[in-house]
């Protein structure tokens, strides 16, 4: 059996989840061949990159733009004629790679899937992640077998759209298994404050801010700066209480080390937090998922948005108050109510749709 998992590089996300998915189906099923590839540049070969280029460049300088129109497109039925190439595509992929399974974590994935069983009366199997707490009807697609999505509202709008409640799973969004690891880690006895911009490194944190922090004795910061060198030399070694980390692919090591995390209230980084029982300081979001992210941060008391204000306040606020434990422990009983077992479906689908 051969189960593709397909995503896009349309931030990290999509990836990030559709990895998560593969480790899971690893784990708990066996006999089971699972891929993952980039399905936009599988559909785009000569154009992907440019594509997801252009995404980025968009989302970084104008995000305010882009959310506008993200929000016209991601509302309408797509009867374009790029989502009638993607349906030739994604039956060209079929047809060459011979999937049991098809498991999308891209909405333009989903679509297509979904106009070709529609057309050829196909019975392949289709589950859709959907990577945000996303309420925007892009990601409603009724040939999905199964959905695997973030929480309690974006099952109920997907039922409010027609989808079947006993084909929805509330797992969260998927993180890599070395998430999943207990994290017994006993930290010193100042309070230790993680700071994530992403692969980019993309941190809107002002000087002044280190330069507060050197005077504190009693909290500690951690920048992850990823691939900005540039920030990396304004930082390392500058000041007193911060250290300066570059690219690393050991972020769950750090998150298990800090009492608090400053990053943007990504989807995936909301989850993996969660599944580090670590404490969430956002920065204002811009994106439209972002935003959705945000209050289900603050609806759930696991974290704080800063959408006004000082940071160095924000801090000494969660500090002061001991926010950061009953935050963790919010986060713990969140943890408890995801439902990890969707392999047990993935199974009964294949076995079913096998028969």
């Amino acid at each position: 059996m051969k189960i593709a998992i397909l995503f896009g590089k349309y931030g990290m996300g999509h990836q990030s989840a559709a990895i998560a998915i593969k480790e899971q189906i690893e784990k708990d099923l066996k006999n089971i061949e699972v891929i993952t590839e980039d399905f936009i540049a599988y559909a785009y070969p000569g154009i992907n990159k440019i594509m997801y280029d252009g995404y980025n460049l968009i989302v970084s300088k104008t995000p305010l733009i882009y959310t506008q129109i993200y929000k016209t497109m991601a509302n309408k039925e797509d009867n374009s004629l790029n989502a009638q190439y993607l349906l030739a595509q994604i039956k060209k992929y079929i047809k060459e790679k011979q999937p049991d399974m098809i498991i999308s974590t891209l909405p333009a994935v989903s679509r297509a899937v979904s106009l070709y069983k529609a057309k050829y009366k196909s019975s392949l199997p289709l589950i859709t992640c959907i990577t945000d707490i996303s309420h925007y009807y892009e990601w409603v697609h009724l040939e999905s077998n199964l959905y695997l999505v973030a929480d309690e509202s974006v099952k109920k709008y997907l039922v409010q759209n027609g989808v079947n409640r006993k084909n929805i799973r509330i797992t969260g969004i998927p993180v890599k298994q070395k998430f999943h690891q207990n994290n017994n880690t006993q930290h010193a006895n100042k309070f230790n404050v993680l700071i994530m911009g992403g692969g980019l490194g993309i941190i809107p944190i002002k000087k002044t801010f280190y330069e507060k922090i050197s005077n504190q004795d009693e909290v500690h910061v951690t920048v992850i700066c990823g691939k900005n060198k540039t920030l990396y030399q304004q930082l390392h070694n500058k000041y007193a209480n911060v250290t300066v980390v570059g690219y690393t692919n050991e972020i769950e090591k750090y998150m298990q080390q800090h009492d608090l995390v400053i990053t943007k209230a990504g989807g995936i980084t909301l989850f993996e937090c969660i599944f580090s029982n670590l404490p969430i300081l956002a920065f204002k979001p811009f994106l439209a998922q972002e935003k959705f992210n945000a209050h289900y941060i603050e609806q759930n008391k696991i974290g704080k948005i800063m959408w006004n204000g000082d940071i160095n306040d924000h801090i000494q606020s969660i500090l002061n108050n001991k926010n950061h434990i009953q935050m963790k422990s919010n986060m713990q009983q969140l943890h408890s109510t995801l439902q990890l077992d969707y392999c047990k479906d993935i199974e009964r689908i294949l076995t079913h749709e096998k028969k």
